[in-house]
């Protein structure tokens, strides 16, 4: 009961205090909107500043809108505003804030220069979008007197293609403090309204680093390198924008960024859908690389005092050439059946629209019309939620977000080649191991020992050892034209086909023209191929189809050469005879020995090979593939022995030495 009386009593006090009146004049926020109206005269006299001059005979204007809506369409250059404010009588810090003006200009107080922005005639370092903030001397804005404030604007000639000029938003008198909050509230809306260019800076900058990441993990598909440049300098471009909304920029440095970014975008992108569509770089191609390389030489004349409206006519025009050729490539792509140009050429056709329509509604005849106003509006604006965006950037992103789906699926698409690739050269690897022989066969008499170093997973060259009757041997070595997959199989083929005719046919040359109309048209390629018999008493009977003849201590043994295997029906293959003597060594080896090529690009030789041809094969083998591989490494060498010596290695012996 004590705590409810005690809650009324408190009640009851506080009820005066709830009824007291506010006072507005005396809370009221000390700034105001200086909308006018304001004096204005074209033209330039000193004497303007000062505030005994008579403007009575001057125009009235707004300050909330270009002059070039109040009458004065299509005037540049200098330019007058006047207006008399009464200063507050407390003694307090004031300043003013001019929001948004599309020109430098220079702001006075009863004649005397406050701060500029920008400058004047005749230098040319006119400003875009400026902002700013400048306090007044105590001793300027007495208080309680009346204080003339007169700015003066400069509008370049060669920037009235714009359509506004002048004071774009009116300026703000009062507390220098609350004009401080004022103007953090404005950038907080800049930040707002170019939230949109904000988030194209993140996405062509996320998309950039996707792109340049895929091509570090892919170095042949030059798509993504281009794809990540050209998303790149679309990053600096939205770079561009979001400082322009915070900072005043010069014109002619503003715009020398502006276009050279975009210009590098665009031959990047241009490379980027030559390259993904497979295309031939033909007119439309060379078009947009024309329109590119004008607008990249056209950047110095802006500094060469040419009249900027006509340069900024025929940027216009440049971009919209460039902007032309993209969708006709990809329509160019669609009619040839390409998929990615399919995804792509509906949101890219829409973007050129889109694009064709902003410019359209910037022709200063279009956009004086209400129509025209419209139009302009609802393209700049779309929508306003979770960000205002415009048409453009909507179609812009959507372009972009398109071409990086295309990239994704290509990616995905690729992996899935590659990991079939690599099951097929799976199989082809153990179909190969199968047919290299494991170990040498005891051939009493010969020593015998071979060396394979395939280059790839998967190699084209192909040897093997096969007893014959009466302790003979047929020895085989040979080289399938390319690499990988084809000529595993061919190999494969090949191998097959040399175990099959051997055990009914003992004669080399029969053996190489019975392979050779066997693999006429199977192989989409050629083999070279050495084949030789060698019997009991060290006779050697050799054909060779292409390959590098034998060596025999280290001298070349002169044999004809004829056409390799799969090359022509009508090949007939020649046997050449010699013999080999008790300790005479024979070395058999594939292109790759003399082919093996340094960091110097200096070969190995044949000289060298045939230095080494007394040496062992795993020495032979190790010296070429340490000198530099670049091809299959097989070496074959035979040495005839008397009939006392029987050691006989495996094959897997002889490899592993030579690895080691």
């Amino acid at each position: 009961m004590k705590v409810l009386t005690l809650v009324m009593a408190l009640c009851a006090l506080a009820q005066p205090a709830l009824s007291q009146p506010f006072d507005t004049e005396r809370n009221r926020l000390p700034v105001t909107v200086l909308t006018g109206p304001w004096r204005f005269h074209t033209g330039d006299n000193p004497l303007w500043a000062k505030p005994q001059f008579d403007d009575s005979h001057w125009a009235l204007l707004q300050a909330d809108r270009s002059w070039t809506e109040q009458g004065f369409a299509g005037y540049a250059g200098l330019a007058w505003y006047r207006l008399k404010i009464s200063v507050p009588p407390a003694k307090q810090p004031l300043a003013i804030l001019l929001p948004s003006t599309m020109d430098s200009f220079e702001l006075y107080a009863d004649d005397s220069l406050i701060g500029s922005l920008g400058t004047m005639p005749p230098t040319r370092s006119v400003v875009m979008n400026g902002r700013a903030l400048f306090r007044l001397p105590a001793q300027i804005a007495r208080p309680g007197q009346p204080l003339l404030v007169a700015i003066r604007v400069w509008h370049w000639p060669s920037n009235a293609i714009f359509l506004r000029a002048g004071i774009l938003s009116p300026p703000v008198f009062g507390d220098a403090a609350t004009l401080d909050i004022m103007r953090a509230l404005l950038w907080r809306n800049d930040f707002w309204a170019t939230a949109g260019s904000s988030f194209g800076v993140f996405a062509n900058g996320f998309t950039a680093l996707a792109g340049l990441a895929l091509f570090a993990l892919r170095r042949k598909e030059r798509e993504y390198l281009w794809f990540g440049m050209a998303q790149l300098f679309w990053a600096c471009n939205a770079i561009l924008h979001v400082i322009l909304a915070f900072r005043p920029v010069s014109l002619l440095s503003g715009n020398t960024i502006l276009i050279s970014a975009t210009s590098l975008g665009m031959l990047f992108n241009v490379q980027f859908f030559v390259i993904l569509l497979h295309q031939r770089k033909r007119a439309f191609y060379w078009t947009a690389i024309a329109s590119v390389a004008v607008l990249l030489s056209a950047i110095p004349l802006l500094f060469l005092g040419v009249d900027y409206g006509i340069w900024n006519v025929g940027a216009t025009a440049m971009t919209l050439v460039y902007g032309l050729c993209v969708p006709a490539m990809l329509i160019a792509g669609v009619r040839r059946g390409n998929r990615d140009a399919k995804l792509l050429v509906a949101p890219f056709t829409l973007s050129f629209a889109v694009n064709v329509l902003e410019n359209l509604a910037e022709v200063p005849a279009i956009a004086r019309q209400p129509w025209g106003r419209w139009l302009q509006q609802h393209l700049t604006t779309l929508i306003t939620t979770p960000f205002p965006a415009g048409v453009g950037m909507l179609c812009g992103d959507l372009a972009m977000f398109s071409v990086a789906a295309v990239l994704v699926l290509r990616y995905a698409r690729s992996r899935r080649d590659e990991e079939r690739l690599e099951a097929e050269l799976e199989a082809a690897r153990a179909v190969q191991n199968v047919l290299i022989p494991e170990a040498i066969p005891s051939i009493p008499g010969l020593r015998v020992e071979c060396v394979y170093k395939p280059a790839g997973e998967v190699g084209g060259d192909f040897f093997q050892i096969l007893p014959l009757p009466a302790n003979g041997v047929l020895l085989v070595i040979g080289d399938v034209s390319g690499k990988g997959m084809p000529a595993a199989m061919t190999v494969s083929l090949l191998v097959g086909m040399v175990r099959m005719l051997a055990r009914t046919i003992t004669s080399p040359a029969a053996i190489l023209a019975a392979i050779n109309q066997n693999i006429l048209g199977r192989s989409g390629g050629f083999t070279t191929c050495l084949m030789l018999a060698i019997d009991a008493e060290g006779k050697v009977t050799v054909a060779n189809a292409g390959h590098l003849a034998p060596y025999v201590n280290g001298r070349e043994v002169p044999i004809p050469s004829d056409m390799p295997l799969g090359v022509l029906a009508s090949t007939v293959y020649t046997e050449t005879a010699f013999s080999l003597a008790d300790n005479d060594q024979l070395l058999l080896l594939t292109d790759g020995v003399p082919e093996a090529r340094n960091a110097n690009g200096e070969l190995f030789g044949f000289e060298r090979a045939a230095s080494m041809s007394n040496q062992p094969a795993a020495a032979i083998a190790r010296a070429a593939q340490q000198f530099g591989q670049s091809d299959d490494i097989t070496v074959l060498s035979v040495k005839r022995q008397p009939p006392s010596v029987d050691r006989i290695p495996t094959l897997a012996s002889a490899l592993w030495s030579a690895s080691g």
